[in-house]
């Protein structure tokens, strides 16, 4: 009776193993850009071909994105020490209108098609999501540093979540906007680190090319 009864368990357990979805993170990623000589209708974009946004989508329809409160007549060069001068937060939104980020600047709307995007998918376990949950919770309702254009800023704010959560392998833990001043750091750490072990661990990378009536920020090298 006892192998009959071994056989049922062993059978229990891979059933359940096939049936447990995988849980991942994604950092999406709008390349910066400028209009292109010879199309006078594109618009210019906050940051310029240094800028774009990124994001990182925690949920199936859910993003979280830092960016600054006040933009005009503009947002703080330096950051604030006190907290009370925050000109930041951390919000939550649909991937699609994450992806109609500068659609919201101008009357002239543009396709999401014709972006230069980045995606990156990471696999977590179970503590990493569990982490990531009590951090976005207390983000969102506190901020824990001042949006500056000389200090953290969407890039650096995404690394430095995934930073505490463990998906790089040897990640800054200080002066983290030093090193990420712009989203091309981001995608240079996030193509490395997939480069360097993470597509073996599960990493999956999108990307697209753009319309050719922008001008679109280049990738560092990670050879």
């Amino acid at each position: 009776m006892k192998l009959p009864a071994c056989l049922f368990l062993l059978i229990c357990l891979c059933i359940s193993a096939f049936g447990q979805t995988k849980d991942s993170i994604r950092v999406l990623i709008i390349y910066g850009s400028e209009p292109a000589e010879g199309y006078p209708t594109e618009f210019k974009w906050f940051g310029g071909r240094a800028g774009g946004h990124v994001v990182l989508q925690t949920g199936r329809d859910r993003v979280l994105s830092f960016a600054p409160t006040v933009y005009r007549p503009i947002c703080h060069i330096f950051p604030s020490r006190s907290r009370a001068d925050f000109r930041s937060a951390f919000t939550t939104n649909s991937v699609g209108a994450f992806w109609h980020t500068f659609n919201y600047t101008h009357s002239r709307k543009y396709c999401v098609d014709s972006l230069r995007q980045l995606v990156v998918s990471i696999p977590i376990t179970s503590v990493q999501r569990k982490k990531l949950d009590n951090l976005s919770r207390a983000y969102l309702a506190h901020p824990p540093y001042d949006y500056a254009v000389v200090g953290m800023r969407c890039a650096s704010a995404t690394y430095e979540i995934l930073a505490q959560i463990g998906v790089f392998g040897h990640p800054y833990t200080q002066h983290i906007w030093w090193h990420l001043l712009f989203p091309r750091d981001l995608r240079y750490e996030l193509l490395k680190e997939a480069r360097n072990g993470g597509v073996a661990r599960g990493w999956r990378v999108y990307q697209t090319k753009g319309c050719v009536a922008r001008n679109w920020d280049y990738d560092r090298s990670v050879d």
